[in-house]
């Protein structure tokens, strides 16, 4: 079985707000990718969930908001889950710095 990412993923660790239905969930980022993110957070979100992402990017002075979509979820300990979010719209500006980090 091959490897199914289209994007290479990078570690990245930032804090960031993941928003849900109005909910405000604090994260933390353990990696990033062009096409997307792996999440750590403590409140179980539902899979195919669609979540609206702020945090910030190297080389962009405010905090970025990009809709994304759950992938998939995993428990872990302590009531954390790592859930995998897919970006659904990037800016052009935003996906000039993520492709700045990726190089980097």
């Amino acid at each position: 079985m091959g490897n199914r990412r289209r994007f290479e993923r990078i570690p990245y660790t930032t804090d960031l707000v993941l928003e849900v239905d109005g909910t405000q969930i604090p994260a933390v980022s353990e990696n990033i990718s062009r096409g997307g993110m792996l999440l750590i957070i403590h409140k179980e979100i539902e899979f195919g969930a669609s979540v609206t992402l702020r945090f910030r990017l190297p080389r962009i002075p405010d905090e970025i908001s990009v809709r994304s979509t759950v992938r998939w979820v995993k428990p872990g300990e302590n009531n954390e889950y790592g859930i995998g979010v897919q970006f659904e719209e990037l800016r052009p500006i935003e996906v000039w710095a993520l492709n700045d980090l990726l190089k980097s």
